[in-house]
């Protein structure tokens, strides 16, 4: 009945809270790269070096001569303020992947 769904729905709570606390431990000891490996796929790892070069530089570039505009607008919008902040470029990809992390599993959270 009802408590038993109440139940099921605090299992599933704890279940989440505690693949967030893994994700957490695996993004802090685990290099910045070795996350990218795991999390990124192809065009996934041109996002944060155009993201810090235009916190760098104010221009959308990936290797800091051509110009580019091949990449979802929505996406650099929001790593580039992650970038701006955060001054250590590994620093910040440990971020981003935090708050994606915190994203997705509030996703879960809200669609139990």
């Amino acid at each position: 009945g009802l408590m038993n769904s109440k139940l099921t729905k605090w299992k599933s709570i704890l279940a989440l809270l505690l693949l967030l606390a893994m994700e957490f431990y695996m993004i802090v000891l685990r290099s910045p790269q070795s996350c990218a490996i795991l999390a990124s796929i192809d065009d996934g790892f041109y996002y944060p070096k155009i993201a810090f070069n235009f916190s760098r530089s104010g221009v959308l570039t990936y290797d800091n001569v051509t110009r580019t505009n091949g990449f979802h607008p929505l996406w650099e919008a929001f790593l580039i303020p992650v970038f701006g902040v955060v001054k250590n470029p590994n620093t910040a990809l440990k971020i981003v992947y935090i708050l994606i992390s915190v994203i997705i599993f509030t996703c879960a959270y809200i669609f139990l």
